[in-house]
């Protein structure tokens, strides 16, 4: 099984002063969804690890991956969340909030 783990940097939180070598269209709302997407369904891995997910991402993935398993978790009080990608046929079961002090589920 191949395990891939990425922070894609929720929409939220961007600031177009934190990334000055950044093509701008780049940092706008949405705009890296379907890249971030393509290369999610190019990797060879079975199960993906995403941090800094917003709920539109995850109705984005929901839409294009159809059949993959996807679990959201989002924080309490925060724009984001973490999701667990999993292709079809990956059995991935026990899927299940970790609780952090800085936002996440009780």
């Amino acid at each position: 099984m191949r395990l891939c783990s990425w922070n894609v940097l929720a929409d939220s939180y961007v600031r177009a002063s934190y990334y000055p070598r950044s093509d701008p269209a780049l940092l706008k709302p949405g705009a890296r969804a379907q890249a971030i997407l393509d290369a999610i369904v190019a990797s060879p891995a079975n199960v993906v690890c995403l941090q800094e997910v917003e709920h539109a991402f995850v109705d984005a993935a929901r839409s294009r991956l159809t059949g993959w398993q996807i679990s959201y978790e989002p924080k309490r009080g925060k724009p984001d969340g973490c999701a667990i990608l999993a292709r079809p046929g990956t059995n991935v079961e026990d899927v299940g909030a970790i609780v952090f002090a800085d936002g996440a589920p009780d």
